[in-house]
């Protein structure tokens, strides 16, 4: 009697994303009726008798909890259905399902290092593009482009999401498996070292993880926003940890694509927060995320690539006048009206300016979000981005003891400014920011 399709259709896709035959079934979740909790990592697997050519057979019937089987046990049944796929022989009346636990961490642990470029081809991204360097000059073998091997994640803007991931930044322990982290802390951390630094070359190597981070929650908050399967690059090897980032690089050993799409099932554009789960797709959005729909400018692939090559100070002023335009802009205007001190209702005279500066912003509610911006006039702005003024837990300016008084008056700027009505205390943690790391006090 041959096994409903639904059934066989459920088999085979199990089957086939951890590699076995079409023939040897996997299938997630606990069976009803069971009582016995389901261990973490467990798979369900169902079938009758296996038949090899040399005439060994492996029957099982009844359910049980076959916790106790060992990783050699089930590796010598993988590699026997492998090598020499069996002849099924389906008989109804004792056909059975049992449970086998296996760490699954295990069997997904790289063992093979592949090229980045062969996995994010097989991930269905176009890699043409790394035929050339940056400077557009060929390169022999595409599979050693350094610049866009050493990227954490790949694709999107319309073609599929690929990202490099730790295998040991899973956790395996939960059935499915999941990826949580935070972008947010991730940048501020590497933002803190940098602003430490004093080496231009430190900086710089710093600047680059930045980017890269950056790059990786676009990625995901894409995926998110657009629901889009995630293909996942396990690595395994030498990871360094942040604080010797500033000098070492981590090293991978072994690197393989899942052949499983991953789902990122939360991402909160206000804290960074993220989790992405193996095989589950999304569930459908609770609430509205107002920054999904939104492009940053800043973050097009062309101007990055654009602004990677130019100093700190040059880059920071052509990004602040690119991502001073857009939906970032509206949002202000929308909020202040005019000016954020002044009241100036001459719009194209004013600048629309991060609180906390775009580049130094980890999250997407950080940078396009109206409680991270003021609108000013331009000598306001320059003062405000120069550190020389600021404003206080009730909107009211402070004046830098550096900014000579006649210099102030010059620019009409006086100790009995503040914030207009646009001010609200969500702003507040972003002035608190600028007060502590922008103010020369």
């Amino acid at each position: 009697m041959p096994l409903p399709s639904s059934v066989c259709k459920s088999w085979t896709q199990a089957s086939t994303s951890v590699g076995f035959p079409s023939s040897l079934c996997f299938e997630r979740g606990q069976r009803s009726g069971i009582a016995a909790p389901q261990p973490p990592g467990v798979w369900r697997l169902a079938f009758g008798v296996w038949q090899w050519s040399n005439g060994h057979c492996l029957y099982v019937r009844g359910i049980g909890w076959l916790n106790r089987l060992s990783s050699h046990e089930f590796r010598t049944l993988v590699n026997l259905a492998r090598a020499k796929p069996p002849r099924y022989t389906l008989q109804e009346h004792i056909v059975e399902e049992c449970i086998l636990s296996e760490n699954l961490s295990e069997i997904l642990r790289p063992k093979v290092h592949h090229a980045v470029r062969e996995l994010v081809a097989a991930a269905g991204i176009d890699v043409s593009d790394w035929a050339h360097d940056r400077n557009g000059v060929a390169i022999k073998n595409p599979n050693e482009n350094i610049y866009r091997s050493f990227k954490w994640s790949f694709g999107g803007m319309g073609e599929p999401v690929a990202l490099c991931v730790w295998h040991e930044e899973i956790d395996w322990a939960v059935t499915p498996p999941a990826l949580t982290g935070n972008t947010k802390d991730q940048q501020d951390d590497l933002n803190a070292l940098a602003n430490k630094a004093v080496s231009t070359e430190v900086r710089s190597r710093f600047g680059i993880k930045i980017r890269r981070t950056r790059d990786f929650q676009n990625a995901l908050y894409e995926a998110y926003s657009k629901r889009q399967p995630v293909r996942i690059i396990l690595l395994v090897g030498k990871r360094t940890d942040i604080d010797d980032a500033a000098t070492e690089s981590s090293k991978v050993r072994f690197r393989e694509l899942d052949a499983v799409p991953w789902y990122v099932h939360a991402f909160d554009p206000y804290t960074g927060a993220y989790r992405v789960i193996r095989g589950i797709e999304q569930p459908p959005a609770i609430s509205a995320d107002p920054f999904a729909d939104l492009k940053d400018p800043g973050l097009e692939a062309a101007f990055q690539s654009f602004v990677e090559e130019l100093g700190v100070t040059e880059r920071e002023a052509i990004i602040k006048a690119r991502v001073g335009q857009g939906p970032f802009r509206d949002a202000l205007i929308a909020r202040w009206k005019g000016c954020s001190v002044t009241g100036c209702s001459a719009l194209d005279l004013l600048i629309a300016s991060h609180i906390k500066p775009w580049s130094q912003c980890t999250t997407p509610a950080e940078r396009l979000g109206a409680a991270n911006g003021l609108l000013l006039t331009p000598n306001l702005d320059k003062l405000f981005d120069r550190g020389f003024i600021t404003f206080d837990k009730q909107f009211r300016i402070r004046l830098s003891p550096k900014l000579k008084l006649g210099v102030a008056l010059e620019l009409k700027v006086d100790a009995n400014m503040r914030l207009k009505s646009g001010a609200d205390k969500d702003i507040l943690p972003f002035l608190e920011w600028h007060a502590q790391n922008i103010f020369v006090a």
